[in-house]
């Protein structure tokens, strides 16, 4: 797709120069290599937002808890699980716009089957983005499930993986602090673990300079 790309903007040049030198003197915007311009231009432009979607499903895009895909997806099958637990009244009720206690409540109607869905996963992961759900609803912890947590969120079992230093320092930061916040938490004291959001990154990134965005970080294996 790239190539293809390259073939349009080498046409687009050609054509350019054309028209320049073209000696017509009216009716210029009529000249049929002006308008095969600009179909190629909204062309080119569409390809370069469908390559930009290609590449920005991305596996890393930060090393937060959340900050790749597998986590994400095991968040929002957590987040579907907890939607099986409201009922029609509550759903009539708030019209879908739920407060942040009740919020909490509908993930600890689900505990049971969250848990059983994460222990299914055989993941360290899956054990990490329970406990940043636990922490964000400040929702309630036993400590055989803290245990699992912190087993499966010790830095040991990460800190061969990354090969760029500064990726690797990134790492140890985020799930050391994960780590430290899962051993010290109470129930009923909602913690905001940061979380770095995948269109932020996007967005603070620049294009080359044929106008893609391309992330490529290397992914946390479980």
């Amino acid at each position: 797709m790239h190539g293809e790309i390259q073939g349009y903007l080498r046409k687009k040049e050609e054509l350019q120069r054309a028209c320049a030198e073209c000696d017509r003197t009216s009716n210029c915007s009529n000249c049929s290599e002006s308008k095969l311009i600009k179909l190629l231009e909204a062309d080119i432009n569409y390809t370069k937002r469908k390559i930009n979607k290609i590449e920005w499903d991305v596996n890393t895009w930060s090393y937060t808890i959340l900050g790749n895909k597998k986590a994400r997806d095991i968040d929002d099958d957590i987040v579907l699980i907890s939607i099986k637990y409201i009922t029609k009244q509550e759903m009539k009720k708030y019209n879908y716009e739920y407060p942040e206690d009740l919020r909490r409540e509908f993930f600890e109607r689900a505990f049971d089957e969250i848990v059983s869905y994460v222990l299914e996963q055989d993941s360290r992961l899956a054990f990490q983005v329970l406990g940043w759900n636990i922490l964000y609803y400040g929702a309630k912890m036993p400590e055989e499930i803290r245990e699992l947590i912190l087993l499966h969120s010790e830095w040991e079992d990460e800190q061969e993986q990354l090969r760029d230093a500064r990726d690797l320092v990134e790492r140890r930061h985020w799930l050391s602090d994960f780590y430290e916040r899962v051993k010290n938490y109470k129930e009923g004291f909602p913690i905001k673990i940061h979380h770095i959001l995948k269109e932020d990154v996007y967005e603070r990134q620049q294009s080359d300079r044929n106008g893609f965005i391309i992330i490529d970080r290397e992914p946390i294996k479980d």
